[in-house]
């Protein structure tokens, strides 16, 4: 399930035994306003640009796709990182992804153009999460004893180390 940046819409994986689709709903009336079919495959991770535009999905074996909402069209594929556990959006044109192959978890940031390309590899991480701040403009990343902040062009902002603290959730609320 993910939200959108105003949180009055959010997308979750809708199943049935012949198809998958990403169902929008509305926040104040759990009502469907629009349902994206994606086909048999498996959904692990789902987001909304931060303008709310456009929604992207990943499967376990990798494959990324993203759709415009008005009007709906898919307008980019691509297979990234296998295993794929987190995907956010970093602005309206960069997606990172946290890939949970063993024995460390990778970040990947792709630049979302008429053929999406790979732009930066974070460092491995050991952590259980990788979240984004409202508006996408940073990533946080985490492993067992600190918490890293990065821009949207995967450069480091800062790094705050917690002894013998194990970090299992964050979460960023607007200001």
């Amino acid at each position: 399930i993910a939200f959108d940046a105003t949180g009055t819409r959010l997308v979750a994986v809708s199943d049935n035994d012949a198809q998958r689709s990403l169902a929008l709903r509305d926040t104040a009336t759990g009502a469907v306003v629009q349902r994206l079919v994606v086909g048999k495959r498996e959904i692990t991770a789902a987001a909304f640009s931060p303008d709310g535009s456009r929604i992207a999905a990943c499967d376990p074996n990798g494959v990324v796709k993203v759709w415009t909402l008005s009007p709906f069209a898919e307008i980019a594929s691509w297979t990234a990182d296998p295993e794929p556990r987190t995907l956010v959006f970093l602005g309206n044109d960069r997606i990172a992804i946290d890939s949970s192959v063993a024995p460390a978890r990778m970040v990947s940031i792709w630049e979302l153009a008429s053929t999406p390309r790979l732009v930066q590899l974070l460092p491995p991480h050991r952590g259980p999460f990788v979240t984004l701040a409202a508006g996408g403009s940073a990533l946080v990343t985490s492993d067992d004893e600190r918490l890293r902040l990065w821009d949207r062009d995967g450069a480091l902002v800062a790094e705050s180390r917690a002894a013998h603290a194990r970090f299992d959730r964050l979460v960023f609320t607007p200001t």
